[in-house]
């Protein structure tokens, strides 16, 4: 559960255009729009983990750092089902079962998107990228989400 919490973090930390890697660095997650909140210190402290002809590895400060931030994302992390009418979310795209997902990223459900719910009451109505997707009470059961404050 830690190493899908804290791939999920990264993912979230890292600039959206740059593929995984230490000479692209790490984003400041406070400048990534909608991203979830973490303490100021944590979000100041995250931030670059650059080659400068040394050794990539994040540094022990840096661990400690991206541990905590890990734990108060498994904290917010919630199915999304219990998501309520208006909320949004960011779907944890290793929460996709693998038989699940070409169905669902075919209907815009994929990665690390960003969704509303519409309708939560039996099924589960979605609203992504100004689409609405309905989903079974058991796949949105199964899908977990880190909800957005707005």
């Amino acid at each position: 559960m830690t190493s899908l919490l804290s791939r999920t973090v990264e993912r979230l930390t890292r600039s959206d255009n740059s593929p995984p890697g230490p000479q692209n660095g790490w984003r400041i997650m406070k400048d990534r729009p909608n991203s979830m909140s973490a303490d100021s210190k944590s979000a100041e402290m995250i931030q670059v983990n650059h080659v400068n002809g040394s050794d990539s590895r994040p540094t022990a400060q840096q661990e400690s750092l991206l541990e905590a931030a890990t734990l108060e994302a498994s904290s917010r992390m919630r199915s999304l089902f219990d998501l309520e009418k208006g909320e949004s979310g960011r779907l944890v795209a290793d929460s996709i079962p693998k038989e699940q997902r070409p169905l669902l990223e075919a209907m815009g459900v994929c990665d690390d998107c960003e969704l509303r719910v519409c309708h939560n009451s039996g099924s589960c109505v979605l609203e992504i990228r100004g689409q609405r997707v309905g989903l079974s009470e058991d796949i949105a059961s199964i899908l977990k989400v880190l909800p957005l404050q707005r």
